[in-house]
């Protein structure tokens, strides 16, 4: 039987109404470890002007090893093109300049990972100083191209001619705007010591 109250009604049972749980939408998060890498604290990989100055250092470091300047003639329309000239990196010059100062770049760019605040900025002068070298000895090089193709016009008897650049030209080019972009990158990146500081706040 239903209870009553003082009067003699029957009371009438009441139902609680709980208010709706509201989800988190980060509470799925909320148990997932902390990523080791923030990139609102520590803005671009430290990793980044690192791998950079390796491989250009390495592209400038080889590029007088290989032709900067290669000239070839057709004789006649039916004949296959012949290498009548080609220079090196180290003939077109500053060529030992660019291969010392790349290898430069290569050791430069562990200072930007584990370095000091001095250390990181010899690095860029090193590195920034191997890509102007190297843009030095590529403009020294138009010269040579110039000069390469009126000696070779002088010469009687071809059919056509071509003078251009050698894949030691293009691993200068390569090179030199990888340092360029190493160097950028390592002054907009946070360095690792700096970074772990962060973390620990």
């Amino acid at each position: 039987m239903p209870p009553y109250d003082a009067d003699g009604a029957a009371d009438t049972p009441t139902t609680t109404v709980r208010p709706p749980r509201l989800l988190d939408p980060d509470a799925r998060f909320a148990r997932l470890p902390r990523p080791s890498y923030d990139p609102d604290d520590a803005g671009i990989r430290p990793g980044a002007p690192v791998a950079l100055s390796l491989v250009g250092g390495v592209l400038v470091a080889v590029s007088p090893f290989g032709a900067w300047l290669r000239v070839t003639r057709v004789a006649t329309e039916e004949a296959p093109p012949t290498l009548i000239h080609e220079s090196l990196g180290f003939d077109v010059g500053l060529g030992v300049w660019v291969a010392l100062l790349g290898f430069a770049s290569v050791v430069a760019s562990v200072a930007w990972y584990r370095g000091g605040r001095l250390l990181r900025r010899a690095a860029h002068v090193v590195v920034l100083t191997a890509a102007a070298v190297t843009g030095i000895a590529l403009m020294l090089l138009q010269g040579r191209i110039d000069d390469a193709t009126a000696q070779a016009i002088a010469r009687a008897g071809f059919y056509d001619l071509t003078a251009g650049v050698g894949w030691g030209a293009w691993a200068a080019v390569a090179g030199a705007s990888a340092l360029v972009l190493a160097s950028v990158c390592a002054a907009l990146a946070a360095p690792v010591t700096d970074t772990h500081d962060l973390r620990r706040r």
